[in-house]
């Protein structure tokens, strides 16, 4: 979950929607009835066994869960979010003034505006293929491309391509 897009990402296939935190926000404010049917049917049929959620709002909603005082990274990372616990940060977070929010331990404060439309995204795909569960991850993409550079062999010294210029 993004601020602009949500991505869904399967064996299968792989789907960019127009349904992120900010841009939802911007459209709907905090009504989480109105942006949860608005998500609702922009879900693709997709058949996932389980899920892993990457970035700030399923981070954030994990280390409320968890009851940090401070964003822990090393426990946020795995952890499991049950559906229920998704509706009750969701519900939570929905029943407090912005400016509570953003005093909330272990939520980012620039996060705290857009955190409801997140949690309801989040809350709508568990909810349309039936997840009970996610785990929380704090790597993501960058991560994974850091990961497979690593890999990469290294490059091979020899003579110059043809029409390139050398010096020295």
């Amino acid at each position: 979950v993004g601020g602009g897009s949500t991505e869904l990402i399967t064996h299968e296939r792989a789907v960019s929607l127009d349904i992120g935190s900010v841009r939802l926000t911007e459209l709907f404010g905090e009504d989480v009835d109105a942006i949860a049917g608005y998500v609702r049917p922009l879900l693709p049929d997709l058949a996932p066994a389980a899920a892993v959620g990457v970035a700030g709002t399923v981070t954030s909603l994990a280390a409320l869960d968890l009851g940090l005082d401070e964003h822990d990274r090393e426990r946020v990372h795995g952890r499991v979010l049950t559906l229920d616990a998704v509706e009750e940060q969701l519900a939570r977070l929905a029943a407090l003034p912005l400016e509570e929010r953003k005093r909330l331990p272990a939520l980012d404060p620039g996060r705290a505006p857009v955190i409801v439309a997140g949690a309801t995204i989040v809350r709508e795909v568990l909810r349309r293929y039936g997840l009970e569960s996610l785990r929380a991850s704090e790597r993501d993409i960058l991560h994974g491309i850091a990961l497979a550079a690593a890999e990469l062999p290294q490059p091979v010294e020899g003579d110059a391509p043809p029409g390139a210029y050398t010096c020295c």
